[in-house]
């Protein structure tokens, strides 16, 4: 199996986990409610349905690589935390920024759950973050497959340089 999805949406990262404390109209403590927020779920549901078109009716039950591609809008002035030098390439540019890389994650892996019995079978992903090109749109592109190489082999692929990897995900 070799799946790429193509969701044309901003980014977004998995929000955290609030909580409040309960309490009863004297102000005693009742107890805790603990909620995520549901301000990401355009983005996840946009996600879950490309997918399920793309698998539609498989459950994955073998271990899967899926590796993530987060492109965001280029903004108009450099952010401080990229270099001038980088900032003035046509192409995709790191970004140093909010959200962070496992946030991303923990949206995509939770808006495939209902492709796979168990979320331990993913085993192996790269995620990179990226400014768009000068012209570009921002977008997702969760790449799933279950055809993996020796683990030796990816993490020699992971010591490759950033220039490397972003010839071999360019979308």
């Amino acid at each position: 199996m070799d799946v790429t999805l193509k969701v044309l949406v901003t980014p977004a990262g998995q929000p955290r986990s609030k909580s409040m404390a309960l309490r009863n109209k004297k102000g005693e403590f009742k107890g805790i409610h603990t909620y995520t927020p549901d301000t990401k779920s355009s983005v996840r549901g946009r996600i879950a349905e490309l997918a399920d078109r793309k698998l539609p009716g498989k459950i994955l039950t073998t271990r899967v690589k899926v590796d993530i591609l987060a492109v965001y809008k280029r903004p108009q002035s450099r952010p401080k935390k990229v270099p001038k030098d980088e900032w003035k390439q046509a192409g995709l540019i790191w970004r140093p920024m909010m959200p962070d890389r496992d946030n991303i994650d923990k949206l995509v892996l939770d808006a495939l759950k209902p492709f796979w019995t168990d979320d331990n079978l993913v085993v192996a992903g790269t995620i990179l973050k990226a400014f768009a090109e000068k012209d570009g749109r921002p977008r997702l592109v969760v790449h799933i497959t279950d055809d993996l190489p020796n683990p030796e082999l990816l993490w020699d692929l992971a010591l490759m340089t950033p220039q490397a990897l972003l010839r071999m995900v360019r979308v």
